[in-house]
């Protein structure tokens, strides 16, 4: 047994050991993860450590490391295990113990018999209305994992196809957004927000101030906004800054864009947001450059931690960082402080600024260290 368990984790001495299976008759070129496993066993119960959220009936995807010291304490694994599979990298596919082949003629089932017993697999059924097709599978004592047995029995040229049995996650995507289905939310793929939402979509309770040109009213993804604060003009109320009747200005749909980034419901509508139950709290400002602007900023965030804001947005900088850490503002420096000490009753209100579109950090995002300062990735780099 112990032999077995050495080969098993031989066959990848890096995170991504390279492999190959056949489609068509052709190799496919794939990596598997040499940190996982799948393990297949004969009963329910998995008393193994889960890697991950892939957990069946009888299989579950687990750290190899466990099985080593699974082994190590019981000298060998429970009876009841059937197979160590890989896991495909960096999908974290599972792979199956069976696998499939597909005879030339219905006459050699007789190879396929002796190929089994001669590499330690098993004939297991013939494919129900597909009758050159046969389902094999392997165990502990295989001569190689299911991926190696299937590209074995393929290379005598006995056989006319093969199929490893990837087990394929076909469920739908964890939420049904057309601009998910599109792939247009990758950056919250990226960050892993299925994952994300299993723990918690936010809460209602949590107040997010968002200092930006307004949030347009009654949008069908932003449910709960709260009346909010105009910085320009002290008014308390959302002002949606976006365009004049004769178009003289330039059309800013820009807060209510980083309020559907925050917030955006998960209704089937258009897209989601990275948190879509909280509440938001617009304070509102052109961000025109003015005489005015820092003393206006100053007060917007003012208003925001003394009325109830957890969280304070500010998707804005001083331009590519032009005048690092050289021009500052002590007054929207200090609104800045008190926030993040005097909010949310004292024990602080988080401040977040966007870092900025070029290579350099904008002001104010560097001003104090326990800003939360955030970057962005295109679609080309996210891996």
């Amino acid at each position: 047994m112990k032999c077995i368990l050495m080969s098993l984790f031989v066959w990848a001495s890096t995170v991504q050991a390279q492999t190959y299976y056949y489609y068509k008759g052709k190799k496919i070129g794939i990596a598997l993860d040499s940190t996982k496993c799948t393990v297949f066993r004969d009963t329910p119960p998995l008393l193994l450590h889960s890697a991950g959220s892939d957990v069946g009936k009888n299989w579950n995807v687990v750290e190899k490391d466990s099985i080593k010291i699974l082994q190590a304490r019981n000298s060998s694994l429970p009876s009841d295990i059937l197979a160590i599979e890989p896991v495909l990298f960096p999908s974290e596919t599972p792979v199956s113990r069976l696998f499939y082949v597909k005879l030339k003629s219905e006459c050699d089932t007789l190879f396929l018999k002796t190929f089994a017993e001669e590499n330690g697999c098993k004939v297991e059924r013939q494919v129900e209305q597909m009758p050159l097709w046969y389902v094999l599978s392997t165990s502990l004592h295989s001569a190689g994992n299911s991926i190696e047995m299937s590209n074995r029995c393929f290379e005598t040229g006995r056989v006319a196809d093969v199929d490893p049995g990837f087990m394929f996650d076909f469920q739908p995507d964890c939420i049904d957004e057309p601009a998910w289905n599109t792939n247009s939310l990758w950056n919250l793929q990226a960050v892993n927000g299925c994952d994300a939402w299993e723990i918690t979509k936010g809460d209602s309770n949590i107040v997010v101030a968002v200092l930006d040109t307004g949030v347009e009213p009654n949008h069908v993804e932003l449910p709960r906004v709260l009346d909010g604060y105009d910085a320009m003009t002290g008014g308390k109320a959302n002002v949606y800054y976006k365009v004049d009747a004769n178009h003289s200005k330039y059309i800013k749909y820009h807060g209510t864009i980083v309020a559907g980034m925050i917030a955006a419901a998960q209704n089937g509508k258009y897209t989601s947001g990275i948190s879509p139950n909280v509440t938001l709290l617009p304070i509102s400002h052109n961000l025109e450059s003015s005489e005015t602007l820092s003393e206006e900023l100053a007060t917007g965030i003012s208003w925001a931690w003394r009325n109830g804001a957890h969280i304070i947005n500010n998707s804005w900088g001083d331009g590519a960082g032009v005048y690092y850490d050289v021009l500052h503002s002590a007054l929207l420096e200090e609104a800045i402080h008190d926030a993040m000490n005097e909010g949310r009753n004292g024990f602080g209100s988080i401040v977040t600024f966007a870092s900025g579109n070029h290579n350099f950090i904008n002001y104010p995002a560097y001003a104090n260290d326990s800003i939360i300062c955030v970057g962005s990735i295109n679609p080309q780099i996210r891996n």
